[in-house]
């Protein structure tokens, strides 16, 4: 279970609330994981056995929290919440924009977090408020992992560098990478495991170049040297495999380099 949570660099418990049940007993509930696929499928026009045609995440992870005073003392006036409170409370969590929340339960032992934001709802009993319903909206459709940064030194055609992805999720990742070349030439990076390959002519020595695959750019630190990067590109993105057998992805390149690599692993875990 939930009791405390960051987000936008704040914890509910600096300002003296936790995470419980006001209006709901919290003995026994449903938690969402989200990553709910919808199928679309054809049916058979010789037995009711559908065939499916493609699958798709239609809906971002949604949860619900109630917050309330830390009353120790378990005064009454102590759980009324003031005017300057709920403001307070409010425009710290209800913010447009997508920002890190991370629940903390003693049940997870993973940096699992979101990120989005939350609408607010006041809870009240004969007039007072004694807590507030949030309603957080994720940017995506299932959680996120301690992020995964590694190093590797490519110095001769025939080194290897080798990854094992990280997820909940069977798919391909294409994360942000850096690639520090120790000699002037052309780069071929190769993942031999999907046989895809990264092409870029005219490197530099001491150039870092700067390949973010999520969102399909690319940048050097030697922009001014390296003029003609956008046309020495074939725009081919490096590409971690994940599958159910943990695959090992292995790579080689032509130019001595070094090459960084980091993404957030999915993990398909709710709020609790």
């Amino acid at each position: 279970m939930v009791t405390d949570f960051e987000i936008a660099n704040h914890r509910l418990s600096e300002f003296g609330f936790v995470v419980g049940h006001i209006t709901t007993n919290g003995d026994t509930k449903t938690i969402s994981i989200g990553a709910e696929l919808t199928f679309n499928t054809v049916k058979n026009n010789h037995s009711s056995v559908h065939s499916v045609t493609s699958s798709s995440y239609e809906n971002v992870y949604t949860t619900e929290l109630e917050i309330f005073k830390k009353n120790c003392n378990k005064s009454r006036d102590n759980m009324i919440l003031s005017s300057s409170e709920i403001r307070q409370l409010t425009r710290w969590l209800n913010k447009r924009g997508h920002y890190k929340f991370k629940p903390f339960d003693y049940n997870m032992d993973d940096d699992i977090h979101h990120y989005g934001s939350f609408n607010v709802d006041m809870i009240t009993i004969a007039g007072q408020v004694i807590g507030l319903y949030l309603h957080f909206t994720s940017n995506a459709p299932y959680s996120f992992g301690e992020a995964c940064i590694t190093k590797h030194m490519l110095l001769n055609p025939t080194d290897r560098m080798a990854i094992w992805g990280d997820g909940d999720e069977i798919y391909t990742i294409y994360p942000k990478i850096e690639i520090k070349c120790f000699s002037d030439g052309n780069l071929v990076l190769t993942n031999h495991t999907t046989e895809n390959v990264i092409d870029i002519k005219n490197c530099k020595n001491g150039e870092i170049i700067t390949i973010d695959g999520e969102h399909k750019v690319i940048f050097s630190n030697k922009e001014e040297i390296h003029t003609t990067l956008p046309n020495d590109f074939n725009y081919s993105y490096f590409d971690i495999l994940i599958d159910e057998y943990g695959v090992q992805n292995e790579y080689s390149s032509t130019l001595p380099c070094e090459v960084s690599v980091a993404y957030m692993p999915i993990r398909k875990v709710g709020a609790y």
